[in-house]
């Protein structure tokens, strides 16, 4: 079984409760970079969003030291039922993506704790639309966000997700 939370958080709320969670738990911690595929595993609570120049894509935490894996999908495997993956809020001058926390497993207290931290900050709804036709604006429940975030969309950052061009989100129905 999958299970996943989909939300916006700004770069600075996404840290703060990212170190909590790891001093809390003390999971092993597997930082993911898209291009080039790579998976460093870093260890202690120092900042994980400023490793030098090895800015992540994705967390990963497991309840388990993987050490011999080959790649994504073979670090997930071998964690088995312990594993949360963390999609790391990106901010550009421009804009904030969207991102998921997400799990497949049997078991759902490891996901459960992790995105405690994170649901408390949480409101609801995101309004999402086309910019080809703004007039179809459609409410999700199912998407969050935190104060910062709509303090952020004041400022005139845009929500957005992340390789999708053409679909916008806002904390607000600006239509009213």
């Amino acid at each position: 079984m999958k299970k996943s939370l989909t939300f916006f958080i700004t770069p600075v709320e996404f840290e703060i409760n990212l170190k909590k969670i790891i001093n809390d738990f003390k999971p092993h911690v597997y930082l993911q970079k898209y291009t080039p595929k790579l998976i460093v595993e870093q260890r202690g609570t120092e900042s994980i969003l400023l490793l030098g120049n090895l800015m992540p894509d994705r967390i990963i935490l497991t309840n388990k030291n993987i050490i011999d894996f080959k790649d994504i999908g073979d670090l997930l495997l071998k964690a088995d039922s312990g594993w949360v993956m963390i999609d790391v809020p990106l901010l550009d001058k421009n804009s904030l993506s969207l991102i998921t926390i997400a799990t497949k497993s049997i078991n759902f207290d490891f996901f459960n704790k992790t995105t405690s931290y994170f649901r408390k900050l949480l409101n609801y709804p995101v309004w999402v639309w086309n910019i080809k036709d703004y007039n179809k604006k459609q409410k999700y429940n199912n998407f969050g966000y935190t104060n910062g975030v709509k303090d952020m969309e004041k400022t005139g950052i845009e929500l957005r997700q992340r390789m999708v061009e053409n679909i916008r989100f806002s904390t607000v129905d600006s239509r009213i």
